[in-house]
């Protein structure tokens, strides 16, 4: 299959929000919620180079536009609504 089939598909498609967080930063993350004190700089820096992977990861395979991943967000809600 040809490199440039990979590049520009026939169809358009765009990824938006959050991705799936890495176990080290979810573990952290959990650790806070469940009241644990001072991990607040670690989680700064657990934060810093998830996002550093992860847009790397975006680069490496191509993306145009690269997102975060919203690591940095406390939570979000999926609200799906029924047509």
């Amino acid at each position: 299959m040809s490199t440039k089939l990979h590049q520009r598909p026939p169809f358009r498609a765009e990824h938006l929000g959050s991705l799936l967080r890495p176990a080290a930063l979810l573990d952290v993350k959990h650790k806070i919620d469940n009241g644990q004190k001072g991990l607040e700089k670690d989680l700064k820096a657990i934060e810093d180079t998830a996002v550093k992977e992860i847009v790397k990861e975006q680069i490496d395979i191509g993306f145009h536009a690269v997102s975060d991943g919203e690591y940095r967000r406390h939570m979000f809600w999926y609200i799906s609504v029924a047509s």
